[in-house]
C-alpha cells in the first residue's frame, strides 16, 4: 500500500460506545481514517460497497446475525481484510477462532473491564489494521478454503519408523491459526512431539487446541508446566506464558511455562521457545519451523537452532499471510528451506525418514 495513502477502515459493532472508542483509538494514527460504521451486519452490507474500505473491524457477538455468519456472507461478495473484535468469554473465543477459519485475518479482544477499556488495545489494533491492509485477500481466501483438511490416513501404522528427531518446534503469529491447522491436518498420529508458540491472548489457546484436536483426531493440548515430551503429543503455548523445553534425565524432556518479561513484544514468544531448545542442548534432535507473522520474533532463535544442529524450515512468501517472520529468519540465515504450507509435512517426513504405512 502507498505510504502516503490513508488506510480506510469501516467499523461494525452493535454498541455505539464501542464504535466511538474504536474510532477514537485508531484515528490517533495519521495513516488511518474511519470511512464509515454500522450497528449491525445488515446496515454494514449496504454501506461497505459505497465507501470501499481497506479494512473492516467486526464485532464477534451481535444480535440477529453474529460476526462469523456475516463474515461467511460478506467474503464471497466483497473480499476485504477483516479484524474481529472479540470478548474473552468461551463463546467469544470459539467464534473468533471460527472467524479465522472463514477468512478473517486477525482479532483483538475486549478487556473484561468494559467497552472503555478497549483503549488498552489501541497500539495492538492500530498495528493489526496496518498489517491487514497489506494482505492479498483474494489469495488468502483461496488458502483458507482448505476443504476442512480432514486427515485421510488411518491412525494405525503397520510399519514403524526410527528417527533421531524427537521434537518439532513451530512458531507463528498473524495468519498462524489457519497455517497451523493446515500443517496439522496431515500430521500422522505417530509423529514426534510438536510444541507450538502461536501469538494469541489468554483464553483463546485452549479453544484453539480443543478445536484442532477434535477436527483432526490428534492429541492437541494447551501446554501445562512439566508436561512430558512424547510421541503423538502436540502442545500449544498458553496465552501470556512463554513455552520452553527442558532436558531431564536421559531422554526424558518436559515442557516448562514461564511468565518472564515479553520478548519482541510478545508472551508467548517464538524466540524464547527456540532459544530454550538450544540452551538445553536439544537442537540436534529438533526440527524448527517458522510460519506466517509480522515482525521478527523467532528469527534469531531459529538461526541459533540451525547453527546448533537443527533442521529448519520457513514458510514461503507464496503461502504466508504475512511474510514477515519467515522472511527475516531466511535473511538472517536461519531457514534451511522455504516451503509453502502444503509442502511442510512431506518435507518433515523426509527429515524424519518417515515410512509409516497405513491401512
Amino acid at each position: 500500500m502507498d505510504n502516503n495513502k490513508k488506510i480506510k477502515v469501516f467499523i461494525v459493532d452493535d454498541q455505539r460506545v464501542v464504535r466511538n472508542v474504536i474510532r477514537k483509538m485508531i484515528t490517533t494514527d495519521p495513516q488511518i481514517e474511519v470511512v464509515g460504521e454500522a450497528s449491525n451486519p445488515f446496515e454494514a452490507s449496504e454501506l461497505i460497497p459505497e465507501v470501499e474500505p481497506d479494512v473492516l473491524t467486526l464485532d464477534v457477538e451481535m444480535p440477529r446475525m453474529d460476526g462469523v455468519e456475516f463474515l461467511k456472507k460478506l467474503m464471497p461478495q466483497y473480499p476485504i481484510p477483516v479484524i474481529m473484535v472479540s470478548s474473552t468469554t468461551e463463546e467469544g473465543s470459539e467464534k473468533a477462532i471460527q472467524a479465522m477459519q472463514n477468512g478473517a485475518v486477525d482479532f483483538v479482544t475486549k478487556p473484561d473491564g468494559g467497552a472503555i477499556t478497549l483503549e488498552s488495545t489501541q497500539e495492538e489494533l492500530i498495528q493489526k489494521i496496518k498489517n491487514a491492509s497489506t494482505v492479498n485477500i483474494e489469495r488468502w481466501l483461496k488458502q483458507v478454503k482448505y476443504k476442512s483438511y480432514a486427515p485421510t490416513l488411518n491412525p494405525t501404522a503397520v510399519k514403524s519408523f526410527k528417527s533421531k528427531y524427537n521434537l518439532i518446534a513451530i512458531g507463528a503469529s498473524t495468519g498462524g491459526v489457519t497455517a497451523i491447522r493446515q500443517v496439522l491436518s496431515t500430521v500422522p498420529k505417530d509423529f514426534p512431539c510438536i510444541v507450538i508458540t502461536q501469538h494469541m491472548p489468554p483464553g483463546f489457546t485452549a479453544t484453539f487446541a480443543k478445536g484442532v484436536s477434535k477436527d483432526y483426531g490428534l492429541d492437541v493440548r494447551e501446554a501445562k508446566d512439566q508436561d512430558l515430551i512424547q510421541t503423538g503429543r502436540i502442545y500449544i503455548a498458553p496465552g501470556d506464558y512463554h513455552l520452553i523445553v527442558n532436558r531431564r534425565n536421559g531422554n526424558t524432556h518436559t515442557v516448562g511455562l514461564t511468565r518472564a518479561e515479553k520478548v519482541n513484544g510478545h508472551r508467548p514468544s517464538v524466540d524464547v521457545l527456540f532459544h530454550s531448545i538450544v540452551e538445553n542442548k536439544l537442537a540436534n534432535e529438533t526440527i524448527g519451523v517458522i510460519l506466517t507473522g509480522m515482525g521478527m520474533d523467532g528469527a534469531k532463535g531459529l538461526l541459533a537452532m540451525r547453527e546448533a544442529g537443527s533442521r529448519t524450515l520457513g514458510e514461503s512468501e507464496q503461502s504466508a499471510l504475512i511474510y514477515g517472520m519467515p522472511k527475516v529468519a531466511y535473511e538472517l540465515g536461519g531457514v534451511e528451506e522455504q516451503l509453502s504450507l502444503s509442502q511442510m509435512v512431506p518435507k518433515l517426513k523426509t527429515y524424519l525418514n518417515y515410512s509409516g504405512q497405513y491401512v
